[in-house]
Formats: C-alpha cells, structure tokens, sequence
C-alpha cells in the first residue's frame, strides 16, 4: 500500500511539472518546417498555376509552420 501511494505521489508531480512547462518543438521537427516553407516560397515566386497553388499553400501553411 505504501508503495502505490509513493508511486502515484511521484507521478502526480511529473505530471504537474510536465503540463506545466511550456511546448517547444524539439529542433528536428521545427527544422522540417522551416525548410518545408521555404520550399514553398520558393516555388510560389514562379509564374503559372504551379506558382500561384504554391502561394496559397504557403499563405495557408505558414502561420502552421511557424509555430
């Protein structure tokens, strides 16, 4: 009995601590992203239909992928 109180006490504060820190991508994951956007800046400066679907992905996925 004593043990399933300490474990759950011992839990119950990771938990506390780990809502409690803020979310930050890890490195790799923010990395992809910014490299994905800027893939997309690039294609959306080229003219013709493939450009202007580019530009909209890009307009629409930024505000995402900035995050």
């Amino acid at each position: 009995m004593h043990t399933n109180l300490v474990v759950s006490a011992v839990l119950s504060a990771l938990a506390t601590t780990v809502l409690a820190a803020p979310f930050e991508a890890p490195y790799s994951l923010s990395a992809v992203h910014a490299d994905f956007q800027s893939q997309l800046e690039q294609v959306a400066d080229k003219s013709g239909a493939v450009g202007s679907t580019a530009r909209v992905a890009a307009d629409l996925m930024g505000p995402h992928n900035a995050a």
